[in-house]
């Protein structure tokens, strides 16, 4: 087997694209990975002044701002770090990150890297966690957002392909009919890889505007969009994984491209993720508790065709459930939904009137 860890820079030179074959084996993804691979990782970074050496423009008006929230990530964050870091660009981009008061000394390394490129990254390191009182990290770096594009990753996900952002970029400058660009990524858990392909398929082509609207799979940690989504809707904030709401809302200013000639990113997959390991019947309540909200936002923005087109996604998806769950499975089902209806509404409307 390669090693990985010394050979991945001319390994993944080396592809053209597509299925790279391997001399005497079974073909393999384009990162030259295969299942029980262990995956590589981003390298150390250049010093700050050699990252912003390329860069053309004021770097205080940052062409692209990559966002990216942490959470007990301390044995995660640098590999995070280090993949925005080593992006080669020839305009400025700066990095904001949140860290929801961790306990295992992620704030001290994001700590250590703002000190290292303060011209590039800037932080906000919670005291308290905010998460757990129905807070947003979004809600605390929208202010301090100043690029035309945005692109994110979570702290326990990293980049591996150094042209990522000026393919990107590159991409929704020449083309302001597309809201969103995005790529592939491998899954892995412990270091080893699990699944060459995040994405399927089918999901991997471009999509129309209404397509978007309606719902498509763009992976988040390989997105990049126009920063013109403004203010959060407070139905977003009612519901647990907003990924499919707020790529919805990007369909309103154009449409997704896929993007296959950038290297995966790596979506890491262990305990301690907020999303990856929550079982089928708490993902199926959320995703019926997702399209309810977002038929809500449409409503009210008066537009029937997508709040219909919602509410029977939600009802197909409430009673698509039923074959494949117990009885007493069902009944915790609904249980949880009325939960969320109804104590999400009752802060929905809240909100509503203290405005």
């Amino acid at each position: 087997m390669l090693n990985l860890e010394t050979k991945h820079v001319d390994l993944f030179r080396n592809f053209s694209g597509g299925i790279m074959s391997v001399k005497g084996s079974r073909s393999v993804s384009r990162t030259g990975l295969q299942l029980g691979d262990r995956a590589p990782r981003p390298p150390e970074p250049l010093e700050q002044d050699q990252i912003v050496s390329n860069w053309k423009g004021d770097i205080s008006s940052p062409l692209v701002s990559v966002k990216c929230n942490a959470y007990n990530h301390a044995g995660y964050i640098r590999d995070a770090i280090n993949g925005f870091l080593m992006q080669r660009t020839n305009f400025p981009f700066e990095i904001i990150i949140h860290d929801d008061a961790s306990t295992d000394g992620t704030d001290k390394i994001i700590s250590e890297y703002m000190g290292r490129y303060p011209s590039i990254i800037r932080g906000v390191l919670q005291k308290e966690n905010q998460y757990s009182q129905g807070k947003r990290p979004g809600n605390f770096t929208a202010h301090l957002v100043r690029g035309k594009y945005i692109a994110f990753c979570e702290g326990d996900d990293y980049w591996l392909d150094e042209n990522k952002l000026q393919v990107q970029a590159d991409f929704l400058e020449r083309n302001p009919s597309f809201s969103v660009c995005g790529h592939d990524a491998c899954v892995i858990e412990s270091g080893i890889v699990v699944r060459e392909s995040k994405l399927p398929v089918n999901q991997k082509r471009d999509f129309s505007a209404f397509d978007l609207q309606r719902g498509v799979y763009v992976l988040t940690l390989s997105a990049m969009f126009v920063n013109k989504l403004g203010e959060i809707p407070p139905e977003h904030s009612q519901v647990v994984n907003g990924d499919d709401f707020f790529l919805s809302r990007l369909g309103e200013f154009g449409g997704a491209k896929f993007l296959p000639e950038i290297m995966p990113a790596v979506y890491r997959r262990h305990e301690g993720g907020v999303w990856s390991l929550v079982d089928d019947r708490k993902r199926k309540a959320h995703s019926i508790n997702t399209q309810y909200w977002i038929m809500q936002y449409y409503s009210r923005r008066e537009n029937s065709r997508l709040a219909t087109y919602f509410a029977s996604k939600a009802a197909a998806n409430l009673f698509s459930t039923l074959p494949s769950f117990s009885f007493r499975e069902l009944v915790s089902l609904f249980i949880q939904l009325l939960k969320m209806f109804f104590i999400r509404k009752i802060s929905f409307l809240r909100k509503r009137l203290e405005k």
